[in-house]
Formats: C-alpha cells, sequence, structure tokens
C-alpha cells in the first residue's frame, strides 16, 4: 500500500464496485499516459497502484481497513490535541483570572491605603486652612513651610500607623524608694530617742504635769513629724518650714539647759540628725506635687487644648519679610509642622512656655504626648553649616570664619528635665532658611544639648519619637503643670 489514498488517486468514492474503478482508472490513464503527453511517469505508476489494489477484493479488504484504523488514529490524535489546547487554555484562563483577582485585591488595598493617607492629608490640610482662615493674609503670604521645603507627611511612617483611642492619665503615684523608706524610718527613730531624752530630762524637774506632756507630745514629736513632711514634699513656703523647725528645737534645747553641757551636746546631734534626715527625704523626692483635683484641667480642656498662637510682633524686619519679625516667621513655619502632629490622639501642643527662672524668656513651641515632651525653639536664619562644639552652637557661614552663637535653650531643656522627673525631655533647634539657601545640621557632638535640624528632618525626628512612646496618652498632671506654671497660654 502506497502512502497516497488510492481512492483520491482514482477520483472515485470507497464504495465503489471494480467496474466502476476500472473505467476510472482508464480514463485517466488516457488522459496521463506518458505517451500522451499528459502526465510523468510517477502519475501513471500511482495510477497503476491504486488499480492493483483496489481491483483485488482481498489486496481492497486488508487496505479499506488499513485506511480506516489509519483514520481513527488521525481522529483519536485530533481529539488528543483538542483535549490537550483547551486544557492549556483553560490553564491560561484560570491563571489569568488569578492574577486579575490578586490585582484587583492589591489594587483595592493601594486604594485604601491612599485613601486612609488623602483622608488624614485632607484633615491636617483642613486644620490649616482653618487656622490659615483667623490669620492675616497679607502677613502670612508666601509663608508655607510645606512648600518651602517640600515635605510630604504623608510619606512619613508615623503619620500613617493607626493609634489606639485616646486616653487620659491622671498621673500615678508617688514612688517610694528604698531611700525613702530609710529617711522615713530614720526620722522616726530619731523622734523617739530624742522624746526619751527629753523625757529622762522632764521626769526629774518640778514642772507641772500639763507642761510635761505638752513638751513630750506636742512640741517634740508633732513639730518634727509636720517639718519633715513639708520638707519632703515643698509644702509650706519660708516662715512656716522654720517654725516647725523650731518649734522640734526648742521642745528639745529648752529642757537640754537644764541638764548642762552634756544634755546640750546631746541635743545639738538629735537636731544635727533630724536635718540630716528631713534632706534625704527632700532628695528622694521623684515627683513634683501632684495638683489638687479642682486645679486639674477639664477634660473638655484637655481635649481641646491643641492649638498654638503666633502673637503680636517684635517689630519690623530688616530683610523686608512683610513686617514680621524672623523670630516670628520661625514661630510660624514651626507651628505648620506641629499641626501634622494631630494625628497621633496623645499631642498636645503649647506656645510660649516661659524659661524656668527666667519667666522674661520663652520656649517657642512645645509638644506633650504621653510620657514625652518635645520642647522646640525655631530660627529663621541664613544658610551655612550649624553644630555643637564643646556644648557651644557653632555657625559658619559660606565664606565666613565660624562664630558662636547664644543659645539659652539648652539650659531651658536641662530646667525642665529637672522639674518634670516623670517625663522624657528632649529639645529641638529647628533651622529656616532665608530665601531658600541649604542649612546643614551635624549632631556628632550634640550629647544631651537640643538637637539641631532642618524643617523635614525634625518633622520626622519628633513625630518617630512622640509615636514610637504613649501616643494616644494625654498626662492630666504634667499638662495642667505646664499650662499654669509655665506661662502656656
Amino acid at each position: 500500500m502506497s502512502a497516497a489514498n488510492h481512492y483520491d488517486v482514482l477520483r472515485v468514492s470507497t464504495t465503489a464496485p471494480a467496474a466502476v474503478i476500472r473505467a476510472a482508472h482508464r480514463a485517466l490513464m488516457r488522459e496521463h499516459h506518458p505517451d500522451a503527453g499528459g502526465a510523468t511517469d510517477s502519475m501513471a505508476k500511482s495510477l497503476n497502484e491504486a488499480l492493483r489494489v483496489l481491483a483485488d477484493e482481498r489486496l481492497r479488504a486488508a487496505y479499506d481497513a488499513a485506511l480506516a484504523g489509519q483514520a481513527n488514529a488521525e481522529q483519536t490524535r485530533r481529539t488528543a490535541e483538542a483535549r490537550a489546547g483547551a486544557e492549556a487554555e483553560a490553564r491560561i484562563a484560570a491563571a489569568a483570572a488569578a492574577d486579575a483577582a490578586a490585582k484587583k485585591q492589591r489594587d483595592r488595598e493601594r486604594d485604601r491605603v491612599r485613601a486612609e493617607a488623602r483622608a488624614r492629608a485632607e484633615a491636617a490640610a483642613r486644620a490649616r486652612e482653618k487656622w490659615f482662615e483667623s490669620r492675616d493674609p497679607a502677613s502670612l503670604a508666601g509663608f508655607n513651610v510645606f512648600e518651602r521645603n517640600r515635605i510630604d507627611p504623608t510619606a512619613m511612617d508615623w503619620y500613617t500607623r493607626d493609634y489606639p483611642p485616646l486616653g487620659i492619665r491622671d498621673g500615678s503615684a508617688r514612688r517610694a524608694g528604698p531611700l525613702r523608706f530609710l529617711a522615713w524610718f530614720l526620722l522616726e527613730l530619731n523622734i523617739i530617742l530624742a522624746g526619751l531624752f527629753v523625757a529622762g530630762i522632764v521626769a526629774g524637774s518640778d514642772s507641772p504635769a500639763w507642761w510635761r506632756i505638752a513638751l513630750l507630745v506636742l512640741l517634740v514629736p508633732v513639730a518634727a513629724l509636720a517639718g519633715g513632711w513639708a520638707r519632703a514634699r515643698a509644702r509650706g513656703r519660708g516662715l512656716v518650714r522654720y517654725l516647725l523647725f523650731l518649734g522640734f528645737a526648742g521642745g528639745i534645747l529648752v529642757p537640754a539647759l537644764v541638764d548642762g553641757r552634756a544634755g546640750m551636746l546631746a541635743a545639738i546631734g538629735w537636731l544635727g540628725l533630724y536635718l540630716l534626715t528631713v534632706e534625704i527625704l527632700r532628695a528622694s523626692a521623684t515627683r513634683p506635687r501632684r495638683p489638687a483635683a479642682k486645679e486639674l484641667l477639664g477634660l473638655e480642656e484637655i481635649t481641646g487644648y491643641n492649638h498654638w498662637d503666633l502673637g503680636a510682633s517684635d517689630g519690623g524686619d530688616a530683610a523686608g519679610n512683610g513686617g514680621i519679625h524672623p523670630g516670628k516667621i520661625a514661630e510660624l513655619l514651626t507651628g505648620q509642622l506641629l499641626e501634622t502632629l494631630y494625628v497621633l490622639p496623645g499631642a498636645r501642643t503649647l506656645a510660649g512656655l516661659s524659661f524656668p527662672g527666667n519667666p522674661e524668656l520663652h520656649i517657642g513651641h512645645a509638644v506633650l504626648c504621653g510620657d514625652r515632651l518635645a520642647l522646640i525653639d525655631s530660627r529663621f536664619c541664613p544658610g551655612g553649616h550649624y553644630y555643637w562644639w564643646e556644648n557651644q552652637l557653632v555657625c559658619k557661614l559660606p565664606g565666613e570664619a565660624p562664630v558662636f552663637l547664644s543659645h539659652p535653650f539648652p539650659g531651658a531643656v536641662e530646667e525642665y528635665r529637672a522639674r518634670f522627673p516623670q517625663l522624657q525631655v528632649r529639645g529641638w533647634s529647628v533651622f529656616h532658611p532665608m530665601g531658600g539657601a541649604a542649612v546643614l545640621t551635624n549632631n556628632r557632638a550634640t550629647g544631651a544639648n537640643p538637637r539641631l535640624a532642618t524643617a523635614a528632618a525634625f518633622l520626622q525626628e519628633a513625630g518617630d519619637w512622640l509615636g514610637d512612646g504613649q501616643a494616644h496618652i494625654v498626662d492630666r498632671v504634667a499638662l495642667t503643670r505646664l499650662v499654669n506654671d509655665f506661662g502656656a497660654p
């Protein structure tokens, strides 16, 4: 059997009888015989081979069977190829559907994050717009810290976090350390021994009984306890503490005069031990006085206490900046930065805090958030390099020699650390350059001094520091002390 289909060669159907097959062969041979010039020798051979197989019933039957098997195999192959193609298309469609679903999920998540960030940004923008609406546009024209420094708070991690709801803390109990317990023990022991000493002196005297009782019960123990408590809690001003001490001293010294030199030396020893004990009490105090409940800020006031105020101008500006003093411009720009901190539920921004011990000087801004207090000094300055060297602020302008700048702000930061030991206190000096000049800061030798930062660096550092703490807590006691005792507006 040749590779060609004999029925197709003879141009007959597969059911054609032998006579039809022979007639077709004769007709095609007359048309394609080589002698007639109608075909090649190979065509004549194909016609003869087809006739030979199909004219013989046995050969034709075998040929038909083989042709049917070949057709079945071809059909099976085509079916398998069609099935494989369908499965491949199904896999491709499933993969495409999975990719589309994953992309849709990613798009939804991205849209959600963007929507939340956009909502926060819009809320901050509305807050800034509301603040600007209350100001004189002529004074604020051209001063936008975000445009000047190309700052995008939504790109900062602390700005996009989720924080717990606002919580208000009224202050924790005083932490009594071992030194404080020792001091109270020594004070009680001192009172008991001093009382025994005085009792021994007056026992043999002829003084009235009521006098002995008053001496032993009132002057010595009561005055000693009241004086120690007043000194340890910083209660009693000036004369009150001295009167308490004189009451205790009189209760010991007056009877000691009766006992002569030995009694006087013992009495002086008791007084010295008493003073030492009271000073240990004072040194071991870990917290300042907690304001009374009626002195604490109200909850509504605490909830809304997050504003800052530019205040009156200190004079004209030689650089022609709309008549606003450079210091006020710097505070204005820093204030715009601090408004973004309102995404921290516990952040409360204060302005105009006084220097402890010097109410004539003020700190530009402060932010209380949880157990952390950020103090901010703002400077509107020429471009240059600013850094600490030997605890002094140095300014290096282009083409000029370095100069030391007067900077009382570090002392104020240390005072606030001492007066608020329960808080973590940090200071920042924020530099706003004039005329778009470049400002570079170096904090390698900062130590305990305030950090030096540009507007963008300050917002990143302060936001991270405050956000990493108790960002949703307002310390009611600390906020009350800042507002009432340090001149916050």
